[in-house]
């Protein structure tokens, strides 16, 4: 079990960072609008997000991250994903961060990860720590440890992948 957290680099290979990049930023790729990051949330918080896993159904782009999975699957004896999402932000003019939450209500065990697909000067704070968004990186923590994003303001696209899992 994380303790607390545990940042791993250069996670993939780069060819498969690239395809799976190439697909979701510039393929046939289904984008869904939200205006908030969390359903309970008052703020504004617009991002656009896919979700690859949700109650055991698989999006159309599953196998898009099949290799991914199978090293997280690996890395952190995952018996089952309960979710798995993907995140896009655009560039914001000034610093924002969204709400601190924790992905799943209904479970007491599990853990979460986030995988990012870009360098950006935005970042996730993870209880009281901050990592800061670098292409081909991995964050495992706790699922029940608070977090939200920091939205950048450099690059035109913040692309992440959150994996809710048990083990």
């Amino acid at each position: 079990k994380i303790r607390f957290m545990m940042v791993v680099d250069n996670f993939i290979n780069k060819n498969e960072l690239k395809d799976i990049k190439k697909e979701m930023l510039h393929g046939d790729f289904n984008w869904f609008y939200c205006q908030k990051s969390l359903d309970y949330d008052k703020k504004m918080q617009p991002m656009f997000q896919h979700i690859f896993l949700s109650d055991d159904k698989k999006s159309y782009k599953f196998d898009l991250i099949k290799n991914l999975l199978e090293k997280i699957i690996k890395k952190r004896k995952v018996n089952k994903f309960l979710r798995v999402k993907s995140n896009l932000y655009l560039k914001n003019n000034k610093r924002k961060s969204h709400t601190k939450h924790t992905d799943i209500k209904n479970f007491e065990n599990y853990e979460t990860a986030i995988y990012y697909l870009t360098t950006t000067n935005g970042s996730t704070t993870i209880g009281n720590k901050t990592v800061k968004d670098k292409e081909n990186r991995i964050v495992f923590f706790n699922g029940k440890t608070k977090h939200n994003a920091n939205i950048q303001t450099d690059k035109t696209e913040r692309l992440v992948l959150n994996f809710n899992y048990i083990n």
